[in-house]
């Protein structure tokens, strides 16, 4: 844990109980309707508080600046899109 940003979250468990909203794609919702993986699935449907990240910059900044928001995204992505918001 890192004394600044509190508790970790590191389950889909904890984050689906969390007060964290998540940050969806509209395409990966789609796409997860074509999954077998029925965890992800109930995860997508089940979360409360979720938010339309198809502006992708707009979450990474909101993620970066407010910590409230969490998506699924590439690593690499995420930091391409946080640096260039930097610079």
């Amino acid at each position: 844990m890192e004394p600044k940003y509190g508790n970790a979250i590191e389950t889909l468990d904890e984050f689906l109980n969390s007060d964290v909203v998540y940050g969806y794609y509209p395409i990966l919702h789609f796409a997860a309707s074509t999954l077998s993986y029925p965890k992800i699935v109930t995860f997508f449907e089940s979360k409360e508080r979720k938010e339309d990240c198809s502006d992708l910059r707009k979450c990474v900044e909101r993620m970066t600046t407010k910590r409230d928001i969490a998506i699924f995204s590439d690593p690499v992505l995420v930091i391409y899109v946080a640096t260039k918001n930097v610079l």
